[in-house]
């Protein structure tokens, strides 16, 4: 039985950002410039307006077939079975860090995912994409600046992976089930592996087992299909520390959730001194 599509409508943002400039301009004229000022003023009002009417009619419909970007001035459309890979990034465009994680280094992954729960984490979509790719140049993006896109992207992960689900080859990164390999810094097995820090900036760093700097660090734009990835790694046990800034669909927060409280219940070692 065919669900019902999801239809979005674009957020005010993107027209208000390109509005401000204009109407500062058109200000200036109309105060500083005379007849000829007002008259070029009232221009750039008229066109301003007639753009963010248009700008507003733009939809992206997200169904069983595929996804459709209406936009101002061209529609595209790619079908699930067209996409090759994605790429996803997630951000808190507040975090003007360059870090790859700090606080979470340290932090207990059962502790962080009841915080996450507790805050409704992972489940706002701040700033960002989920780029789809097709053969060669074609390809459909979902974007931040639309109205309530996160039923969107649930949708699209749950079609995304189940296609993409054979795949190894992540952009910078691989990963088969046993060895994760850096496209520069060679490959660590699983058991090397301290844990895999993704951050609210999108920076990705990797750390080995032992060692207190970063083994490899990337960017979630240099990957593909990175919350496949993500599932993948936790469901191989590999401690994944996500930053509650970073969206994802539910089925990947329910993996990460039981990983944690797997590796929160094992058994620890006590020493008894003789």
């Amino acid at each position: 039985m065919a669900t019902e599509p999801i239809v979005l409508i674009p957020t005010t943002t993107l027209r208000r950002i390109i509005g401000f400039p204009i109407i500062t301009v058109a200000l200036v004229l109309a105060l500083f410039a005379g007849v000829a000022g007002l008259l070029s003023a009232a221009a750039l009002i008229a066109g301003y307006v007639w753009l963010y009417v248009k700008l507003g009619s733009s939809r992206i419909i997200v169904d069983d077939t595929g996804v459709t970007r209406e936009g101002a001035f061209s529609t595209k459309t790619i079908r699930w079975g067209e996409v090759r890979r994605y790429r996803f990034v997630s951000i808190n465009p507040a975090d003007a860090s360059a870090g790859a994680g700090g606080g979470l280094v340290g932090m207990l992954a059962i502790a962080a995912v009841k915080a996450m729960q507790k805050k409704g984490g992972n489940r706002r979509f701040k700033s960002g994409g989920l780029t789809l790719h097709g053969d060669r140049d074609h390809k459909v993006v979902i974007s931040s600046l639309y109205k309530e896109v996160d039923a969107a992207l649930d949708r699209a992960f749950t079609e995304l992976h189940g296609r993409l689900a054979g795949g190894t080859a992540f952009g910078d990164l691989s990963f088969d089930g046993h060895t994760l390999r850096h496209h520069k810094k060679g490959e660590l097995s699983i058991a090397e592996i301290e844990n895999v820090i993704i951050g609210s900036n999108g920076m990705i760093s990797i750390r080995k087992v032992g060692k207190r700097l970063a083994w490899a660090s990337t960017v979630m734009a240099r990957l593909d299909n990175p919350v496949l990835l993500f599932d993948r790694l936790a469901d191989r046990s590999v401690k994944v520390d996500m930053s509650q800034e970073v969206f994802l669909p539910h089925p990947t927060i329910q993996l990460l959730t039981a990983a944690a409280t797997a590796r929160a219940n094992l058994p620890v070692a006590v020493v008894h001194k003789g």
